[in-house]
């Protein structure tokens, strides 16, 4: 299982929503150096990083 990463400046709906992302997804995000807040910042971001298939692979893969 792996240890939940704590990103500063998350508020906490966005770090619950952060810790189900896919590792990879996480790891770009956090090389980005993107300041993301919010849940909904988070998922616009994770939006338009993805094809549209992989953001209903990754709503559906996360419940949300």
């Amino acid at each position: 299982m792996q240890m939940a990463k704590q990103m500063p400046g998350m508020d906490r709906q966005a770090q619950a929503y952060f810790n189900t992302l896919p590792v990879l997804l996480q790891e770009q995000i956090v090389q980005s150096g993107a300041k993301l807040c919010t849940k909904a910042q988070l998922e616009n971001y994770c939006k338009n990083s993805l094809t549209p298939e992989g953001w209903k692979n990754l709503t559906e893969s996360t419940g949300k």
